[in-house]
């Protein structure tokens, strides 16, 4: 790899630019003989040096054929687990009261606050709020919903 001089800032050098694209670039600082930082002739921004994607390409290819040929061994592949999401429990604003558990229907009418309810698809929950006439939130295990009722 070439090592850079302090004569080489203010030269041309082939870089991408990860504003714009574009390859031609200025060298504007170099620290240990490497580019710190170029400047792109086409939109002036400044960032640091990428070389071009060939290089990079070049590299990935040999890395492939080599290990293709046997004379480097590439890692095996360690399985990754999948953590189960935890689901989270919602506590109910109110607690519930001592009226026994209803199956919620459309049809049905008179909920109270604190009224227990089984649901068919969301289970078993809480009445915990009655916002207006025939709407009601109820608190089941995994989440909040507003349901209406008394059609």
């Amino acid at each position: 790899m070439r090592t850079f001089e302090n004569s080489d800032v203010a030269k041309d050098i082939e870089a991408v630019c990860s504003k714009c694209g574009e390859s031609w670039h200025v060298i504007v600082a170099v620290y240990d003989g490497k580019i710190e930082q170029v400047q792109c002739k086409s939109c002036g921004g400044y960032h640091k040096y990428k070389p071009i994607a060939r290089d990079r390409m070049t590299l990935k290819r040999d890395t492939k054929s080599a290990v293709a040929e046997g004379s480097i061994h590439a890692a095996p592949a360690t399985p990754r687990e999948k953590k189960a999401p935890t689901p989270k429990v919602l506590v109910p604003l109110v607690e519930p009261n001592d009226r026994p558990i209803r199956k919620w229907s459309i049809h049905e009418k008179n909920f109270q606050l604190g009224d227990r309810i089984e649901h068919a698809t969301f289970g078993l929950g809480v009445v915990d709020e009655l916002p207006a006439p025939n709407k009601m939130f109820v608190t089941f295990q995994t989440e909040r919903k507003q349901l209406v009722y008394g059609k």
